[in-house]
């Protein structure tokens, strides 16, 4: 009980966890138990997603905007604008969100080959079945070097949260950005 105390007094200065606490853990309350875990693991693939830790984000200005508008978004969003930067530089549509636009692993296979074009080929484009194409596709992820965190099934369920942290693996291991000058 004393290093359950310990991990939550750490994870109240991180995560939300009100209503949880070391009983819950205790009690093994498996939905709450989720939820400590889902926010430990978005915060740890999300941790880079900054300015502070990558300046080269700043390529993802829009036009008219400045640095505090950019400090101001979640990483998620970063996430989507980064996506679209790469989707533009490749001549595709962009996409909205991190979920349900994912679902089909078209626009990841296109930013992929964006990153790494001899590892991360666009034949996955080929195939028909989108079980198949997300395989591919994570098959050139892993190539490129990007850690396995998802799995073909995850992907086409376009589950937002899930894709995020795929995403952010991508980002992570390689982000494409050309460096500030």
């Amino acid at each position: 009980r004393e290093n359950l105390d310990q991990a939550f007094a750490v994870a109240k200065t991180m995560i939300n966890v009100i209503g949880v606490d070391a009983q819950s853990f205790l009690d093994k309350t498996a939905y709450l138990q989720l939820g400590i875990l889902w926010q430990l693991v978005r915060l740890l693939a999300m941790n880079n997603i900054t300015l502070a830790e990558c300046p080269e984000i700043y390529r993802l200005l829009k036009e008219g905007e400045e640095i505090g508008d950019l400090q101001k978004l979640k990483a998620e969003q970063l996430l989507v604008r980064w996506m679209n930067y790469h989707l533009r530089n490749a001549g595709q549509p962009e996409i909205e969100n991190l979920g349900k636009n994912l679902a089909d692993s078209k626009s990841l296979i296109y930013v992929l080959n964006q990153l790494d074009p001899q590892n991360c080929t666009l034949e996955a484009l080929d195939e028909a079945d989108n079980i198949q194409r997300a395989t591919k596709m994570i098959a050139s992820s892993r190539a490129m070097g990007v850690e396995d965190c998802v799995g073909a099934s995850d992907i086409c369920k376009g589950n937002t949260k899930v894709n995020s942290v795929f995403v952010a693996a991508i980002f992570n291991c390689k982000h494409g950005l050309n460096p500030l000058t």
